[in-house]
């Protein structure tokens, strides 16, 4: 009687397939992962941009309602109820970390700039 040896397990050429199939599926989800981290974070900032548009509209609105006339803060940071910690009043560093800054340009325009840290 002859004994037949059953062989259990994968092939060598099974094994090599499935890690080609791996590294295909890995290209694909890999950038398809960083674009949406990237777009969540653009999302993220421009609902940042958005509230701080909000506030400052309605600072020039009680101003309006207020004095007669809309006017808009020359620093907006300034006229927060909670400033952040180590805000600066000179118009350079709005909080500790240095993420965000107002620059009060010289003709009567300022520009608000947030660089995340970990950038």
């Amino acid at each position: 009687m002859k004994k037949t040896i059953s062989r259990n397990g994968f092939t060598l050429i099974e094994l090599i397939i499935v890690m080609v199939i791996l590294g295909i599926m890995a290209a694909v989800a890999v950038p398809r992962y960083l674009d949406s981290i990237a777009n969540a974070e653009v999302s993220s900032e421009d609902a940042v941009i958005s509230a701080i548009e909000a506030g400052l509209k309605q600072f020039a609105n009680n101003s309006l309602l207020t004095s007669g006339r809309s006017e808009w803060p020359t620093n907006p940071f300034d006229t927060l109820a909670d400033k952040p910690v180590g805000h600066s009043t000179d118009g350079v560093l709005a909080d500790v970390d240095g993420e965000w800054t107002f620059v009060d340009n010289e003709n009567g325009t300022g520009q608000i700039t947030h660089q995340r840290a970990d950038n």
